[in-house]
Parts: structure tokens; sequence; C-alpha cells
């Protein structure tokens, strides 16, 4: 037997089937704790929380959030309709305008009933739209068109008309202090409520977004994934296990076990005060995965036992001791392989590793617990759980697995032939996959958020701002006309990388008016003077030392993204030769995920071929023999870079979803390698001189690899129901790394044993 090779984990199992009557006091006590730690878990919504690290990117971006905090504050209220410019129409935007900031903690609302004409009309310009509304057609058409036209408000705060109808946005101010979950969603409650008043009875389309609303959606539908993937992964389990051993006593014992893994697992991170972000919806489906198989191993060893004519305390004990070593390395090498991830840069990465690491060892601790407490209670003084041979699925199986072990044997060199060069075929196309990123693929696929970004690429050509932020020593404050000068070279500058789009900056306060197209440089300098402090203050912190230049641009991939970026970067070089008292710097949400997002899955990519080399190394130990290390890398390894050429089908490129997945994957492949090896043992301790150990393993093991695939597989199926595309990415990843893992032991394994077996010098070592 393999003893003490899992660090002795399966002697849990051992004391809970000997001293029940303390293990059940503990089972308790941790359940309690578990339930616990879920009802004080809190959740993380934060979209950049994977890039908090010490870059130079990422430093720059914190510096523009506490310079100009509506960058990460503020809410959009979209509102659309066929004719905006209705007198009744443009009365109820313009009385939503003056309602919005009467919330609580909305600061100020910027739209288009806050634009000024210019400074040739007056030293202090009037409002554009009066306060009474045109109602003329002439002068509601001239009205149009000078809002149009005007600098601030173009491919900004309102959109032509278009088939589609008219655009037109309110950008309201939040106070930084208040955007916490709790008032965020009051916040957003009170402006849905407020727009619906005014707007419904006219059939005024409206729709809200910004960062915090993407924070709520992304919150809330992490909630919701978290518990429906848990519930319908339980049902899941409820109804195969029901297939599968037809008898309820197993199924209870088959699904309960897996619950109280996934409650202690969550509970774990909740009790060590852990944050629970959308990363994290990754733990139940993998504490699911590792309870539902560790769980249908042992069950179907207990059955075997209890067949043999061994009383229910033997046929556990004796499960513990043959398969629970197996349900403890595989649980450690997937562990080993989720560590992998605490070598990335990125906190939020470093946290799922470190968490997914310790719920992997929590489950299987729950399972060697939980499993002998039920066992003993569930099947205490039933008859011996056989059943009619042509109605046992389990028996079915075998049959088929001993067929499959008698073709591999007769085909194993040129099986295992056929098997290295896929994978080195598909080893080339795996790392020929890019690192992709985009926004709107992180939150909610039917939220707020993601319709709004779609709406304002269709309606004004951008979604995702592109800042340049000028700086300066607020001690020593530059002049009103170099300042204007430096930001006029910037917006030169961002102007010239997208001529189709309007720039906005100071420099757009006093030039680009109908009536005063270029402004001379005293005049512009005025303007910057002149205008309203809500309009400043989006543009310009003196006391902060900052000033924004920005652009619009629409909702793009970060290899598309990171290039624009770079090449206004350059072309900046001049301008920062020119203007030496100020720095200027590429930034925004958009630009910190695009340049980051490359980078980082690209290391996580680097710490799984890490983690090949360590579980590899891992099993070897383990088995105590190299040889058992060696034969395991080749199945191991395929499922995953045939998981990469799945994710290049569905998703073009990596992304953060599928490289973690591919990580947790990984793992997962690993337990039915070892389930198989540690079933080897085994069967050779016990072998005659004619048998074959290679086909015992499979006829026995196949059908329970078999049967625990099929549940996770339709387990991971649970989240195409989830609101989030990161969670179907993880899922079907991960799906396609338990198939090609299934594949993988049933054939190339054993053939890979089978031509060992046959040479000497590379004899099995059992």
């Amino acid at each position: 037997m393999i003893g003490y090779s899992d660090l002795g984990l399966h002697r849990i199992g051992l004391f809970a089937t000997r001293h029940p009557k303390f293990a059940w006091p503990v089972l308790c006590v941790a359940l309690f704790l578990a339930i616990f730690g879920v009802s004080n878990l809190k959740t993380d919504a934060s979209l950049t929380k994977a890039f908090h690290s010490g870059t130079p990117e990422y430093h720059t971006y914190q510096k523009l959030t506490s310079t100009f905090p509506g960058s990460e504050h503020d809410i959009f209220v979209l509102v659309q309709g066929a004719d905006l410019f209705k007198p009744e129409v443009l009365a109820a935007l313009q009385e939503l305008h003056f309602e919005l900031p009467l919330i609580d903690h909305v600061q100020s609302a910027a739209s288009i009933f806050a634009l000024r004409k210019s400074v040739s009309t007056s030293p202090d310009p009037d409002p554009l739209i009066p306060e009474e509304v045109p109602e003329t057609k002439a002068e509601l058409d001239a009205l149009e068109q000078a809002i149009l036209s005007h600098p601030m408000a173009r491919q900004r705060l309102i959109s032509p008309r278009t088939r589609d109808g008219q655009l037109t946005i309110f950008a309201l101010s939040i106070d930084p202090e208040k955007d916490d979950a709790k008032l965020r969603s009051l916040l957003i409650g009170e402006v849905t409520e407020v727009s619906k008043q005014l707007l419904q009875p006219l059939q005024l389309e409206f729709t809200i977004g910004g960062v915090p609303m993407a924070r709520q959606e992304l919150l809330q539908a992490t909630k919701t994934d978290a518990k429906v993937f848990s519930a319908l992964g339980f049902l899941v389990g409820l109804i195969i296990g029901a297939f599968v051993f037809r008898r309820w006593q197993f199924v209870i014992v088959a699904s309960v076990c897996p619950l109280i893994a996934i409650v202690a697992g969550i509970g774990t991170i909740g009790l060590f005060g852990g944050l629970y972000s959308p990363f994290m919806n990754g733990i139940p489906p993998l504490i699911m995965a590792i309870a539902f198989t560790d769980c249908m191993h042992l069950l179907f060893a207990i059955r075997g036992n209890a067949q043999s004519g061994m009383p229910v305390e033997q046929a556990v004990q004796r499960a513990c001791e043959e398969v629970g070593p197996a349900c403890g390395i595989a649980s450690l090498t997937t562990a080993a392989a989720l560590l992998s991830l605490a070598l990335a840069p990125s906190p939020l990465v470093q946290e799922f590793g470190l968490w997914a690491a310790a719920a992997a060892i929590v489950a299987v601790c729950i399972v060697f617990l939980a499993l002998p407490l039920l066992c003993l209670v569930a099947f205490r003084g039933m008859a011996n759980p056989e059943t009619t041979p042509h109605l046992d699925s389990f028996a079915l199986l075998a049959r088929g697995c001993r067929r499959l072990g008698g073709f591999v044997k007769t085909h194993s060199f040129k099986i295992s032939i056929v098997s290295l060069l896929l994978t080195v075929v598909l080893a080339a196309t795996y790392y020929a996959l890019e690192p992709r990123y985009r926004l709107s693929d992180q939150v909610p696929i039917n939220g707020s958020f993601r319709v709004v970004n779609t709406t304002l690429d269709r309606f004004i050509g951008g979604s995702g701002p592109v800042y340049v932020v000028v700086r300066w020593d607020p001690k020593s404050a530059p002049s009103d006309t170099k300042l204007f000068r430096a930001v006029s070279a910037a917006h030169t500058v961002l102007q010239a990388a997208s001529p189709e789009r309007n720039v906005l900056s100071l420099k757009s306060l006093g030039s680009g008016f109908p009536d005063m197209p270029d402004a001379s440089e005293a005049q512009s300098v005025e303007a910057m003077t002149l205008f309203s402090s809500d309009v400043q203050s989006r543009l310009l912190q003196r006391a902060r030392g900052g000033a924004l230049v920005s652009v619009l641009m629409p909702d793009i991939n970060a290899d598309e993204m990171a290039p624009f970026a770079a090449s206004v970067d350059q072309a900046l070089g001049a301008v920062r030769q020119q203007h030496p008292e100020f720095s200027f710097v590429v930034t925004s949400l958009p630009v910190l995920l695009a340049e980051g997002a490359p980078s980082l899955i690209s290391q996580i990519n680097k710490s799984l071929i890490a983690a090949f080399a360590v579980v590899i190394a891992m099993l070897a130990l383990m088995f105590r023999s190299w040889q058992a290390g060696a034969i395991s890398l080749l199945p191991n390894v395929l499922p995953v870079f045939t998981a990469g050429c799945v994710i290049y089908l569905i998703a073009g490129g990596l992304e953060y979803a599928s490289i973690i997945a591919l990580t947790v994957g990984f793992g997962l492949a690993v337990d039915d390698t070892a389930h198989f090896l540690n079933r080897l043992k085994l069967e050779h301790e016990k072998a005659g001189p004619m048998s074959d150990p290679v086909s015992a393993a499979l006829e026995h093991v196949g059908p329970i690899l078999v049967v625990t695939s099929i549940i996770l597989v339709c387990g991971l199926a649970v989240t195409a129901f989830g609101e989030l595309r990161t969670a179907y990415l993880f899922g079907t990843t991960c799906i396609a790394i338990l198939i090609g893992a299934l594949v993988a032991d049933l054939l190339i394994l054993p053939a890979l044993l089978f031509v060992m077996s046959r040479h000497k010098a590379l004899r099995l070592w059992c």
C-alpha cells in the first residue's frame, strides 16, 4: 500500500471510522465555524484589483483616480429617444438635470444643460439652453445645431439623429467617500427612480452605467452565480448518483459530503477574513469536483468491500486504507497546481491560488471526516448492496473498460506514438495563443454596463476614455498661459492620434465654438478661467496639480488599445522636451487593463508550466518512483494543450478565466492519474504470475473515472447558466480538460504502462 505518501490525510477517515463519538463533535464544530464564515463573508467587485501591484502603470492610474475621482466614480444616465428636441422632451430632460444633483452624494451633473456659450458672447457666458425651452421649430433646430457643434458636447454628451434615434448623456459626479456597496446600491436605486418618473411618461428609454454600476452588477452576479453553481452542482450530483448507485443511502452520502465541503471551503475564506471576488466563483465547482471524485472512489470501494461480506465498519476502514491515500495525493497535487498561481504578480490572482489550494485540502479533509460517519449511519443494518447485474451500470462500464483494455494492450505502441505526436502539435498550437482582454467581457453579459458600452459605441463612437494627464508641482503652480500651452500641445497629439474623434481638454473651453472656431490664445486662457467649477473640475484640478486631455475610444481588445496608448505616449516625447516643467502620462481604466492584462496572463501561463514540473515531481515523490512521475507527464499535459485549442475556438485567445481554469483543470486531471496509479500499485501487490495489473487497474478504476468525469462535466456545465462570461469560459475550459483527461487516463496512460511493462529497463516500479 502507499502508506504515508499522502502526508497521512487518509488517517482522518480511519479516525472517524474507529472513533465516531469523537468525530461527530469535530464535524459539528467544523460545520458551525464554516457557516459562521459564510455568514461573515465579504465580497469584492473591484475591476482593477487584479492589477494592484507595484508597476509604474498602476501607480500612474492611482494618481489619476486620486486627482480626478470622477474617472472611477461617475455614474452615467443614457437617455434615448426618437426626437430629443421636442419642447416637452427638452423640458423633462432639463428637469432631470436639475433633480439628479439633489440626490444624496451626487456632487454635480454634466449634461447638455450645463453647456455655455463661447466667451465671445460675454465674459460670463450664458447657458446654451435657456431656462424657458424654445417652442418654435426654427428655434429648436438652431438650438440642436448649436449643441451638436459645441466642443464640449459633440461625441460626448449627445449624438446626431440616426435611424435608431438620438442619445444624450447625464454624467453624475459621485462623492468617492460614499462609493461603497450599500450606499452605491441605494444611490443607483434613487437615480433609477428619479429617471423613471421623469422619462417614462414620454416613452424615453434610459440606461444607467459607469464603473460604480459595473461594480454593483459584478457584485450581484458574483453572489448569484455562487448560489446557482452550488445548488445546481448539488442537484446534478444527486441525480447522477441516484442513477449510478440506485440506493438512496449511497445517493445521500455522495450528495451531502460535497455540499458540506463547499460550505466548509467557502466558510474558510470568510472565517479568515478573505474577500470573495468574481475570481472566487471558480472555487465552488473546484470543491464540488474534488469532493464528488473522492466520494465516488471511496463509495465504490465501500460497496465492493460490502459485497465481499465485510461489515460496514470494516468496509469503510478498508476503503480509507486502500483508496484514501490516492484521494489525499490527488488533493495535494491539485493544491500544488493552484499554489503556482501565487507566483503571479497580481494580489487578486495570488489570493485565488492560496484560497483555492486551501479549499482543495479542506474538501478532502471534510470528505474523510464526514463520509465515514454518514456511511456508518446510513449503511448500518443494510442488506448486501449488490444490484441486479443487468441493471448495474457500473458492471456495464467495467465490461466496457475490460474490452478497452484489450484494445489498448494490442495497440499500445501505436497509441503511445500518436499521443506523443499529438501532444507536440497541440503544444505548438497552445503556445501560439495570444493574451486577450476586454473590459466588457468581465461584467455580466446582460448587465447595464455592457449595454451602455454597446450603446455609446454605436451612437457616439466610443465608450472607453483614454487620458493624457498633464501634471506639475502644485507648490510652484505655472501661469495660466504656460498651463494652456502644455495642455494644448497634449491636445494636439491626442487629436492627431485619433483625428475622427472629439478630444476634450481645457483647450476645448475656448475654441471650437461655431462663432469662434479659432480662438486666440488669450481668449482661450480667459475661457479657461471663466467656465463653471463643475466643468473645470472634470478637466482641471489646480490644487492637486493635474489637467486632463481625453478622447473616447470604442470597447476594443487589449491588443488594439495597448498599441494606441503606446503610440500616443511615444508622440508625447517631443511635448515633454518643449514643456520640461510638466509631466505627460497616458492612462485610464481601459489603458491600465490593456497594458497589464497581457503581461499578467503571460506570467500566469508561465506559472502553469512550473506547476507541470512541481506536480509531476510530487507524484514521483509520493509514489516513491521517478517512473511514476515521468509516465504521468504526457497524460496530464495533453488535456491542457487540448483545452488550449478549445479556448482558441470559443474565445480567440487566453483570458484570465481561461488561464486560471487551465491551472484548476490541470490539478483535477492529475486526480484521475493518481487514482489509476494507486489502483495499479494495489493490483500489482496481489497479482499472480499470470495476472495483468494494468488491465486489472483499468477494469477496476476505469468505470469510476467515467462516472466521476460525467458528474464533474455536468456539474461544471451549470456555469452556462451564470451571469458572467468569465464563469462560462472557466467552466468550458475545465470541461475540455476533464474530457481530455478521461481519454488520456483510459487510453494513453495504460498504453504507456503496457509499453513500459514490455521493457525490462523500464519495467513497472510497483
